[in-house]
């Protein structure tokens, strides 16, 4: 008999303990696309702190509630935003109050790190930030190299210890499907020691092997999946659900106004609301609207 293929089906609990002090975790998606934000929220219950956090080149919620719970010590983040809804408060407020360790960096740089991971190497040759003021400030581009009289930089390998990424699908040996942008999330798993995805559904190994072609990241490059249905919220998941703008609005409102007045308990209120107090997904879920909000937020796919 062949033997038996082993489930990497796990529970969010089990996999958030995978990430301890000091990890250095990098979070897939983009901007608030396609995030593990409900990974996130299990993270921050749990105050699993002194952690080095990178990300796709475009990040937002999850980056800033990691940062406003005080849970980061290190960031190398190209850009933190809420796209048009604003600045990310916490990571602002962070950054001129010097409470992290900001490693400028930009889309190159982070890009450039992660294909260094991911092809084995100590650091990979960037040509794009030749005349940059992050050439000139930033501590991964610091080093150059000469290749056919031209001047490189070259940008290190951050290999992450633990990545986490959400998509749509995935069977339950880590075959992953995403059904909209895979944006970094394939570099992102090549890069990192173990991958961590969060999926909207299971679906059964037979359905991806009838149509190998809509995998988007085979299973040897996951070491664990997590069902939890809408686990992007309030972010979107491509082709389920749009993000939920007035949550992200309400995150928004509180956040800043802790950036303004340090006193203000509005982003302590929020993280007691929103990741203290619910048991569990389920029952955060339901203190975001239940059922009938979300239906609003559907996508077809």
């Amino acid at each position: 008999m062949p033997p038996t293929r082993a489930s990497k089906l796990i529970s969010l609990d089990e996999a958030v303990a995978w990430v301890t002090p000091g990890t250095h975790l990098c979070v897939g998606g983009f901007s608030f696309h396609n995030r593990p934000a409900a990974f996130v929220r299990a993270l921050v219950k749990r105050r699993v702190g002194d952690l080095v956090l990178s990300s796709a080149p475009s990040s937002g919620y999850d980056a800033d509630l990691l940062i406003g719970a005080g849970l980061v010590r290190r960031t190398l983040l190209a850009s933190v935003s809420f796209e048009h809804l604003g600045q990310a408060p916490s990571y602002r407020r962070a950054a001129e109050e010097g409470t992290i360790e900001l490693v400028e960096c930009e889309e190159a740089t982070i890009v450039g790190g992660l294909m260094a991971a991911a092809e084995g190497l100590p650091a990979h040759p960037v040509r794009s930030l030749r005349g940059s003021e992050i050439a000139r400030v930033s501590p991964p581009a610091a080093r150059t190299v000469e290749l056919d009289d031209e001047a490189f930089y070259l940008v290190p390998a951050p290999r992450p210890d633990v990545a986490v990424l959400h998509a749509q699908q995935a069977d339950r040996f880590g075959n992953l499907r995403m059904l909209g942008g895979v944006f970094c999330d394939r570099l992102i798993a090549k890069a990192s020691r173990r991958v961590i995805a969060t999926v909207d559904e299971l679906v059964p190994p037979e359905e991806i092997a009838r149509e190998p072609q809509r995998t988007t990241i085979p299973g040897y490059m996951v070491d664990a999946v997590v069902e939890v249905p809408w686990g992007a919220h309030p972010t979107s998941s491509h082709g389920r659900y749009l993000h939920d703008e007035e949550h992200l609005r309400a995150y928004l409102a509180a956040a800043d106004a802790t950036r303004r007045d340090p006193t203000s308990n509005a982003l302590a209120a929020y993280i007691r609301a929103y990741v203290d107090e619910p048991a569990d997904h389920q029952a955060y879920l339901a203190c975001v609207g239940g059922d009938s909000r979300r239906r609003a937020l559907r996508q077809d796919v």
